[in-house]
């Protein structure tokens, strides 16, 4: 997990440093259309500031996406840092679905934030004890915001599972006939051990009998 982690963290310092280069681009742009004509400028700094905002807003889902479907991969599959990001690329890249899941989700769970944290506000209008009930409301805030963060999680968990079952099925199929084979051995082991220890045992009475 530490090397995952330090991988999404250059990840989104890339994702940074480009909508920064392409920030100053804008700026370069409207700048000089500012020295042609001030409405022209004000057009493309809008038309820029938007096409900036809905990259950066893409790039940045994209890779939180990446996140949690590789830690779904290091957690089912058992595969390392560098392999669990590649695959949740090109699972991603192969199933629009789950990226759109995660776009709902996520969604789904900032709403919940903001309800949650514009509840808070008329609580503390509350004369006399409306200090101390925010103060409890805030603890029972940060219990409801880490639920359904786990939800968010489980839920984007059990989509992957259930999409990839059968190619699971079919990683885990090889190592289920190595260790058949290898119990279907030792049992053999076992019981020609027995057959050998059953079969010497007359000839030691034989000898006896002699003696």
């Amino acid at each position: 997990m530490v090397g995952f982690t330090s991988l999404i963290a250059l990840i989104f310092l890339l994702v940074a440093f480009i909508l920064g280069l392409l920030g100053g681009m804008v700026s370069a742009v409207v700048s000089i259309a500012k020295e042609q004509e001030a409405t022209l400028a004000l057009f493309l700094g809008i038309f820029f500031s938007l096409i900036l905002f809905v990259v950066g807003l893409a790039l940045v889902l994209a890779t939180m996406s990446v996140t949690v479907y590789g830690s779904a991969i290091m957690a089912m599959r058992g595969a390392g840092p560098l392999k669990s990001l590649k695959d949740a690329v090109r699972y991603i890249s192969g199933h629009a679905d789950a990226f759109y899941l995660y776009c709902l989700v996520f969604v789904g769970y900032l709403f919940i934030i903001f309800i949650v944290t514009s509840v808070s506000y008329p609580i503390r209008l509350i004369p006399l004890i409306g200090s101390a009930m925010a103060i409890m409301y805030q603890f029972a805030a940060y219990a409801v915001q880490s639920y359904f963060g786990l939800v968010m999680i489980a839920s984007i968990f059990c989509y992957y599972y259930f999409s990839t079952r059968e190619i699971l099925a079919a990683e885990q199929a090889p190592l289920q006939e190595v260790t058949t084979v290898e119990s279907s051995s030792e049992e053999r082991g076992t019981s020609g051990s027995q057959v050998h220890e059953q079969g010497d045992l007359p000839l030691e009475k034989d000898q006896r009998k002699e003696i």
